[in-house]
């Protein structure tokens, strides 16, 4: 059903979050040609994926996989963070500002959303609008926030194709 499908995508959204999390932390090890700690990282959320879909599963159903792929990765972050933080810090202000921003150009991203839901469009015609509007008011909150990642990308992108 919807509901369900709507349901996992929720759940498998903090997995998202954390497996981009956790590509980017991997790259302090790989600059310093460290490839084995991410390597064994990856292994245990491996374990850890293995045991908590165990656990899981029988409670939740197809929800407690979904849980358990996405605490698994949430704690995959949270190890690779530790190291990071350990080897040689990170900027922890600045990450919390653009953390923030996120969250809140993501939270008017969803209101936007649901809004669009509550119009009863065709389902093709929701689903484009969604994208198109959820897009523009991500960005319009993170750029009014003061983010500049946004406008750094667009940069990036005109510089390369020349525009």
């Amino acid at each position: 059903t919807l509901s369900m499908v709507f349901a996992l995508t929720a759940i498998l959204a903090v997995r998202l979050l954390a497996d981009s999390t956790n590509d980017i932390l991997a790259l302090a090890f790989y600059a310093r040609h460290n490839t084995r700690l991410p390597m064994f990282a990856s292994l245990a959320w491996m374990g850890l994926t293995f045991v908590l879909s165990r656990v899981l599963v029988e409670p939740l159903g197809i929800y407690g996989l979904a849980w358990a792929s996405s605490l698994a990765s949430l704690a995959l972050s949270a190890g690779l963070f530790a190291c990071v933080q350990r080897l040689n810090g990170l900027e922890l202000r600045e990450l919390a500002m653009t953390v923030g921003r996120a969250l809140i150009a993501a939270g008017a991203m969803v209101l936007a959303v649901r809004l669009l839901a509550t119009m009863g469009l065709p389902t093709t015609l929701f689903v484009v609008a969604s994208i198109a509007v959820g897009t523009a008011i991500y960005a319009a909150v993170s750029v009014a926030l003061g983010g500049s990642e946004i406008l750094g990308l667009l940069r990036h992108m005109s510089a390369k194709s020349g525009v």
